[in-house]
């Protein structure tokens, strides 16, 4: 497992552009390794490591290379995260990935992600502890979205028969997993 910081400057006219967000790259583990690579992304109000370090296990015994892309707590813009997502994403030859997010900013960043970019799927996880209603913006699905979460959470445009909708507060991974597997994932 690679844990770093990734830090770019460059110029854009006379001013300086700084992106900065920490990344856990998982290599695939099993015995058959899966083309398709995981991106997951988690908000930075979500303090929790265990979660995403299990996941990164599991997907790499599931034969699946996995980064997971942190939030930084001190960039609290939608633009900044985006344009540090899409660095990462090119950056890494992520394409087609599965686009996972865990929490309101990362699904935030990851719906305006998916509006400009392809992904294989986007599974959208509601965090632990959030009872508000998640903020979002439309997009057409053109391929499978899989939302994890309490149904009164869930924007009405993803209340939607294109949309796999699990309504629970538990055990995300499971459903994640069986979501990928019915997904040819």
């Amino acid at each position: 497992m690679l844990h770093r910081i990734i830090r770019r400057a460059s110029l854009f006219g006379h001013s300086w552009k700084r992106t900065k967000v920490t990344l856990t790259h998982h290599d695939a583990t099993g015995s058959v390794k899966r083309p398709l690579p995981v991106v997951i992304v988690q908000s930075s109000d979500d303090k929790e490591t265990a979660w995403p370090e299990h996941w990164q296990r599991k997907l790499g015994h599931l034969g699946y290379r996995s980064t997971l892309v942190k939030l930084e707590e001190n960039e609290k813009t939608m633009d900044v995260w985006y344009r540090d997502l899409c660095q990462v994403m090119k950056a890494h030859s992520y394409f087609p990935p599965l686009l996972v997010g865990y929490g309101l900013q990362a699904w935030r960043v990851n719906q305006k992600f998916v509006c400009n970019n392809p992904v294989s799927g986007l599974a959208l996880v509601h965090g632990q502890g959030e009872d508000n209603g998640l903020r979002s913006m439309e997009f057409e699905p053109t391929f499978p979205v899989l939302v994890v979460s309490p149904t009164a959470n869930v924007p009405a445009f993803l209340q939607d028969e294109q949309v796999d909708l699990v309504n629970t507060s538990v055990d995300y991974l499971s459903h994640t997993l069986s979501w990928m597997d019915e997904n040819g994932m």
